[in-house]
């Protein structure tokens, strides 16, 4: 299960949590907040979204070393009653370890008390949803707890959202990007690696094939993504052709769908993008717009 959060919301988390990873303090102090999250509940691809960070303030962290940090009953109790009146499922604990590196895990500490803080929150609210993150100076890793208490699901991933899309692992290990494909070799002098590599893992959703639509599909797969979902139900029609990027007049006399034509012409590249053209193709319909988060196989998300 991934995690998504607002470009802003993470420059507070990194403001909040700088002084734990400064390099002129020789045993910088632990610290943390507590982000509240939403849940889609998406039956093969559900995530949790950040709604907002809170911020701890003064007596919030009760105790506060370098190697421990306890969060007041009074900070979490605020933040349990914040998630009730915004109707929210539940939050987030977040806390650094100031000499982790690369590598972060939770530790033996972590371990015996996350349980019963996860059990006291469970009881006060039966259905909520409840875990913790840990960051590392360039890692980091997250668990969701069960209702149970006894066993907790890993977070996979924490997608920052803002004028770009940034992708962190959160299984405690820095992600070192795969070279890309030969066919992308002179695309790396500007994007570099990294940027292929996220956008490898990316579904886009295109609404509409026309004008604008295929040279955004056109351009999307040239670049690098992933997985491109069209949403357009139309066919060709002779005033397309000076518009739909490798429409024919073929296409036209046979009256085929202009998203048809645009993946068949993209399959046929060679370009390591799949395009997936959505059934019925008129996204105000639920069902249809749904299929844009069905694929469990592609990470981050953005509709154009």
């Amino acid at each position: 299960m991934k995690v998504r959060i607002k470009e802003s919301d993470y420059v507070t988390l990194q403001r909040i949590t700088s002084p734990s990873f400064r390099r002129d303090v020789e045993l910088p102090p632990e610290t943390g907040c507590i982000l509240l999250i939403g849940k889609n509940d998406h039956p093969l691809n559900p995530a949790l979204t950040v709604a907002t960070l809170f911020a701890p303030g003064d007596g919030d962290l009760e105790e506060r070393g370098f190697d421990g940090l306890v969060f007041s009953s009074q900070f979490l109790r605020r933040a349990l009653l914040e998630v009730r009146r915004r109707a929210l499922p539940g939050f987030l604990t977040v806390h650094t370890h100031p000499l982790a590196e690369d590598k972060v895990y939770f530790s033996p500490y972590d371990n015996e008390n996350d349980p019963s803080l996860m059990e006291n929150l469970y009881e006060l609210q039966r259905d909520g949803v409840f875990g913790s993150l840990v960051l590392g100076r360039s890692s980091a890793a997250a668990r969701v707890w069960s209702t149970q208490q006894s066993s907790f699901l890993p977070l996979t991933e924490l997608v920052v959202v803002g004028e770009q899309i940034r992708s962190i692992p959160l299984d405690g290990s820095v992600r070192h990007p795969a070279p890309p494909t030969a066919i992308f070799d002179r695309a790396t002098a500007v994007t570099g690696s990294g940027a292929l590599a996220t956008l490898s893992r990316m579904r886009i959703g295109v609404v509409g094939a026309g004008g604008t639509g295929s040279l955004l599909i056109e351009l999307a797969a040239r670049a690098g993504v992933g997985e491109i979902f069209v949403f357009d139900f139309d066919r060709a029609e002779e005033t397309n052709l000076n518009r739909v990027l490798h429409l024919r007049e073929r296409d036209v006399n046979s009256r085929t769908i202009k998203a048809e034509r645009l993946r068949d012409v993209i399959a046929e590249s060679g370009l390591p993008c799949q395009v997936v053209n959505v059934s019925g193709g008129d996204i105000r319909q639920e069902s249809v717009a749904g299929d844009l988060s069905c694929s469990p196989k592609f990470g981050p998300r953005i509709k154009v």
